[in-house]
Order: structure tokens, then C-alpha cells, then sequence
């Protein structure tokens, strides 16, 4: 490849563009985004075979309040310090003296309200689980601060060796060690404190930075953004967590089991795969917020290259739920089969809305964000009121349909504050649609033809075909499914990197 088209994907060299920038971070972190995912996906299997629902469904409470921890902890500074395009010794004071304020705070509100909070649920053990995950947030707060700085920097590979690492140590060795015994929701517990704690050290062993008090802020204020980001994760928290909250309270524990391990198996996979997307390109737009067509080129990038994985992946999914369900968690999990359709499905949408949210705050729109969420949160507890009086189905089905709305207002958001229309955004994600159709067809169609396959048997002989019609649609469709600028920043990638080059090669991608 010549140099011309390497360097169509960046701007000229005294501005990097978001593009480039994205890349150098993405490069690192995916290696350690498909670690996660595989081994977070086996221990999860280990542990929901070993557990079962119940068990699982009074730990989805504890999670509920470990995810509002981790929104209010650190008020939105953590942001505020990436965003901002100079930082100072007394901006990291400030943000760090906040974080530890807040985890304190919260470890008191929780220790304070955890019986309150189990006889809402109407479970007892709820209350003893929550005191005992208290510390969790202690440690989260003085994550805050040296995440937050190695983001900035676009130190991807050292988060994600920190991540993977304290992964393995809580829940492959001590979570799954203490279910072994037979600790129940115990090994749970103990599982999530040792990796925040382990997360913590490794953080604060990698960078360290001035701890000195300081309660007031420096000369030019972090907090109108971070009181944005704050409150903007707060209405996200709320989507995304409140058809678990009303679950539990309408259905029980038990649904709230079935309907956690559905929607957790989805949204794992999802989360690591936008959330290391969300940091590369909110870190970099906060760097390039004035290059208006970085980020255009950028977002369009991103998408094609989602659109073309978690299409065809969660639409299979959807497409084979009980084959998926009872091969992988067995059949004391089959209940979690209708569920899993519209989960999967929503998480296309999700995957493919995440993105503009990093885009929006980076340019310093979070405002904008802030306002589609906070309607979609009404509009969603709304449609979760209603469908819980029919079934846990309706539920999964009403979440699916709100998002929806949600993808939708996002998009209209971004085409105001980037200038990108909603049709390029289709445009965009089409690829993944083309390769999808083909995969779903054959899913369904080995499917039907192996009923009386053990389940496990089957879906592995299902993945083999899928991947198989994928790799080959591919490269039969590559002009229609990878857009020009997925194609250019492939092709630029090849140019520096074996692998890359190899991957261009399977997909028959040429300059």
C-alpha cells in the first residue's frame, strides 16, 4: 500500500486525527477485550451452573447498587479530568479529594439503607450481602484519579492488563474457589472484593499521583462538565438498571435470576466491546474537538465496524435462544430462552448508540445526551410498569422497544452537534445487516434440522456454520458491507501491522 492511501485516514501531521488517534489505543485494547470476554463468559457459566437462579437473582440487587457506586463515586471528575484540554497538580487534588468524599458517602448511604432496601425486595439476605460488599466503593473511589489519568493518555494497554488481571484473581480463582465449597451468594461477595481491591492496587501501582486534600478548584472549573456527565450517567443508570430494580420487586428474586443471566450474558460481550470504543473515543475527541470532520470520519469508522460484528452475532443469538441457553447454562436455565430474543436484539441498538454518547461529551455536548436520556428513562419505566403485570417476556420486550427510541434520539442529537445526518448513520450500518441475513438464515435453518441433537453438540456444530457463512458473505458482499471509511482506516491499519494485514487478506479487502 502507498503512502497517499495511509495517510487518507489522518489529518495532516501537525493535528492527528480522531481516527488515528483511536487506533493507536484500539490496537492495545482489544487484546485484552477478548480476554475479558472469554474468560468472563466461562466463569460466568461456571458459576450459574453452580449457583442457579436464586442465588443469582439476590445478587443482581447487589449489583444494582454496586452500578449506582460506580456512577456517583468520583462525581463526574474523572471525566472532567480526561476532557479537559490542560490539567493542573491542583485539578488532580480536587478530583481525587471529591472521589474519596463520595465513596465514603456512598459506603455510609448503603450500610445506612441496606435492610431498607431488602424489605423492598422482600429478601432479609439482601441486607447482609449489601454490608458486606461495603468496602467495594472505598476502593472504587481511589480508582477514580489513575484511571481517569491513564485514559487521558491513551494508556488502553496498561487498563486493560490491570482489568484482565484483577478479573482472574476475584472470580476465576476466588469466586469460583469459594462456590466450589459450597458459599453460595458468599463466593459472589468475595469475589467482587478482591478484584476492586486487587483493580485499585494495580491502579495506583501503575500511576501514581498527588494524594494531598484540596477542596476548592483550580483557576478554570471541572465541575459544570463533570455535574454533565454525572448527571447524564445517572439517567443511564436508570435506563439501564430499572427493568432489573422492577423485576425484582414485581417478579421475585428468582425471575429476577433468570432474567439477569439473560440479559448479563448479552451485555458483557457488548459492554466490553463499546466501553473500550467509548473511552478510545472520548478521550481522543477531547483532544480533537475542534476537527470537526476527525469526528465525522471517526463515528462513521466505529459504527460500520460494530454494526459489522454485533449484528450478525446478537441476531443469531436471537435467532436460536433455546439452543444457546440450555448448551451453554443447561436446563435449569431454560426459562431465560424467550428472554434472551429481545435482549439480543436490543443490544444491537445499544452497541450502536453507546458510541455517540463519548462523541457528544467530547466535543463538550454532554448537555445534549443528558436531555435523550433522561426521556428515554421516563418513557422506559413507563413501558416496564406496564408490561410486568403480563410477563417477564413483555418486560424483555418493552426494553428492546425503548431502545429503539433511544438509538434513535441519540443519532437526531449527533446529526445537530457533529453534523451527521441520520441517513449516513444507515448508511453506516448496513454492512452488518447484509452480513447478518445470511448468518440468521442458517442458524435457523440448522436449527430446525437437528432437534433431537443434545443442545451443546448442536450449538457448537450452529457456530461453526455461522462463522463459516460469515467469513464467506464477507467476502462476497465486501463492497456493500464495509463502507469507505471502515475500508481506509483497514487498510491503513494493514500497513502497520501483520495481523491487520492478514485480516484484510481473509476479508479479500484490497486497496
Amino acid at each position: 500500500m502507498n503512502d497517499s492511501t495511509a495517510n487518507a485516514a489522518m489529518e495532516p501531521s501537525t493535528k492527528p486525527s480522531l481516527t488515528e488517534l483511536s487506533l493507536m489505543a484500539v490496537k492495545w485494547s482489544y487484546l485484552g477485550v477478548a480476554t475479558r470476554i472469554v474468560s468472563q463468559l466461562a466463569v460466568q457459566i461456571v458459576l450459574a451452573r453452580l449457583l442457579g437462579p436464586e442465588v443469582f437473582g439476590i445478587f443482581a440487587v447487589a449489583l444494582l447498587v454496586i452500578g449506582v457506586g460506580i456512577v456517583v463515586i468520583g462525581l463526574g471528575l474523572g471525566s472532567a479530568l480526561v476532557q479537559k484540554k490542560e490539567i493542573r497538580n491542583e485539578d488532580i487534588r480536587f478530583a481525587f479529594t471529591w472521589s474519596i468524599l463520595s465513596g465514603l458517602g456512598v459506603t455510609g448511604l448503603i450500610l445506612f439503607s441496606a435492610n431498607g432496601i431488602a424489605a423492598f425486595f422482600r429478601d432479609p439476605t439482601i441486607a447482609d450481602v449489601l454490608w458486606g460488599l461495603s468496602p467495594v466503593f472505598i476502593f472504587m473511589s481511589l480508582n477514580v484519579v489513575p484511571q481517569a489519568l491513564l485514559r487521558r493518555e491513551l494508556a488502553f494497554k496498561t487498563i486493560q492488563m490491570v482489568e484482565v488481571t484483577s478479573y482472574l484473581i476475584g472470580f476465576l480463582v476466588v469466586g469460583v474457589g469459594c462456590a466450589l465449597m459450597g458459599a453460595g451468594v458468599w463466593s459472589l461477595v468475595a469475589a467482587w472484593l478482591t478484584q476492586t481491591a486487587s483493580h485499585t492496587l494495580l491502579l495506583l501501582v501503575f500511576k501514581r499521583h498527588a494524594m494531598k486534600p484540596r477542596l476548592r478548584e483550580g483557576p478554570v472549573p471541572m465541575r459544570r462538565f463533570a455535574t454533565h456527565v454525572l448527571s447524564t450517567n445517572v439517567v443511564n443508570l436508570i435506563i439501564e438498571n430499572v427493568d432489573n430494580l422492577l423485576v425484582g420487586r414485581l417478579l421475585g428474586p428468582t425471575m429476577l435470576g433468570v432474567y439477569s443471566l439473560a440479559y448479563t450474558f448479552v451485555r458483557t460481550p457488548t459492554n466490553h466491546l463499546v466501553v473500550t470504543l467509548q473511552n478510545v473515543l472520548f478521550s481522543a475527541s477531547s483532544r480533537a474537538q475542534d476537527n470537526q470532520a476527525g469526528l465525522q470520519r471517526a463515528y462513521m469508522t466505529v459504527v460500520s465496524a460494530i454494526g459489522l460484528v454485533v449484528v450478525p452475532v446478537f441476531a443469531g443469538v436471537a435467532a436460536v435462544p433455546y439452543t444457546v441457553i440450555a448448551g451453554i447454562f443447561g436446563e435449569k436455565w431454560l426459562a431465560a430462552g424467550p428472554v434472551l430474543t429481545p435482549l439480543a436484539l436490543a443490544m444491537i441498538l445499544h452497541a450502536t448508540m453507546a458510541v455517540t454518547g463519548p462523541v457528544l461529551s467530547g466535543k463538550g455536548a454532554a448537555h445534549a445526551e443528558l436531555k435523550v436520556q433522561f426521556w428515554v428513562a421516563l418513557a422506559l419505566v413507563l413501558a416496564i410498569l406496564i408490561a410486568a403485570n403480563y410477563s417477564l417476556v413483555a418486560v424483555a420486550w418493552a426494553v428492546c422497544g425503548i431502545y429503539v427510541l433511544r438509538l434513535a434520539g441519540m443519532v437526531l442529537a449527533l446529526a445537530f452537534h457533529v453534523q451527521l445526518s441520520p441517513t449516513t448513520f444507515l448508511r453506516a450500518i448496513q454492512g452488518g445487516v447484509i452480513i447478518g441475513i445470511p448468518v440468521v438464515g442458517v442458524l435457523l435453518a440448522a436449527d430446525a434440522g437437528l432437534p433431537d441433537w443434545p443442545p451443546t453438540l448442536r450449538l457448537v456444530l450452529e457456530i461453526v456454520l455461522a462463522a463459516a457463512v460469515y467469513l464467506l458473505a464477507l467476502r462476497v458482499f465486501q463492497r456493500q458491507a464495509i463502507g469507505p471509511e471502515l475500508r481506509i482506516t483497514l487498510l491503513a491499519w494493514a500497513g502497520h501491522s501483520d495481523w491487520a494485514k492478514r485480516g484484510c487478506r481473509l476479508m479479500g479487502l484490497q486497496g
